[in-house]
């Protein structure tokens, strides 16, 4: 969700988030404000990052994916926390070569 969230003008965002957003884990970010805190700070970091916030014992990395259209694509890769901190790495990496591998293919990069 952030990383589509991060292809959205901030005023798009906000139409879409309507509160109270629904907690699916105590680490749920329930807050449109704090949501698009996290949103806006990932533009520098690229890289989207869900930990347990949808559901307990998974974390996952996002990648946003470009296109020509203004279509909003995302891919993701989620797994049992307790591997996530010591595959992040090897994770980002391979999102990243599939992120690219998916936008030459579009003919994008």
């Amino acid at each position: 969700g952030k990383c589509h969230l991060m292809n959205m003008t901030r005023q798009e965002a906000e139409r879409l988030l309507q509160e109270p957003l629904k907690a699916f884990t105590s680490h749920t970010i329930t807050s449109v404000p704090t949501l698009l805190k996290f949103a806006d700070s990932m533009v520098d970091a690229e890289f989207g990052y869900d930990r347990e916030e949808y559901d307990d014992g998974i974390s996952a990395l996002a990648l946003p994916i470009q296109t020509f259209a203004s279509d909003n694509y995302a891919l993701a890769v989620s797994m049992p926390s307790k591997l996530f901190a010591e595959r992040l790495p090897d994770l980002r990496a391979a999102l990243r070569q599939a992120q690219r591998g998916i936008e030459n293919a579009l003919g994008i990069t």
